[in-house]
């Protein structure tokens, strides 16, 4: 049998400590358990509703600095909101898919069940396209 030189010695080090921090980065499977999910508030104001709004807000953060918990937001009951919260909303949807590398964009729930309003005003301030939102038709991304 042969003697394995040095730079092959080296080569295999290297690999294998690569294949371990691929191994420690990868997010476990989620059981629907293990999913934390968020209420939105009926009104969603910073004028009008603030303690409420900024409740929420920092529920979104507290969640979003754990790195490996998965989370929900249900927005099928956010009735009404102001451009400054879809403003500050659409932010910590930002922060939140370049904390945890989202190339891939994020996903919604439900949207057929969102408030027409609503869901208007996020596509006008253009939260779909920041967010790189992927299962929303592009045909409801495109009208004026």
């Amino acid at each position: 049998m042969r003697k394995v030189s040095y730079k092959l010695k080296q080569y295999f080090l290297r690999r294998r400590k690569r294949i371990e921090r691929k191994r420690s980065t990868r997010i476990p499977n989620i059981k629907t358990s293990q999913i934390t999910r968020l209420k939105t508030p009926e009104v969603l104001n910073l004028s009008d509703n603030f303690e409420e709004s900024v409740e929420f807000f920092s529920q979104i953060r507290n969640i979003s600095d754990q790195k490996f918990t998965h989370f929900n937001i249900n927005f099928k009951t956010l009735k009404e909101i102001s451009a400054s919260a879809a403003l500050v909303l659409a932010a910590e949807m930002d922060r939140i898919k370049h904390i945890r590398g989202g190339r891939k964009g994020l996903k919604v729930l439900d949207f057929n069940k969102w408030d027409n309003d609503i869901k208007i005003l996020l596509r006008d301030m253009g939260m779909y396209k920041l967010l790189n939102i992927a299962n929303i038709k592009e045909s409801f991304l495109h009208l004026y």
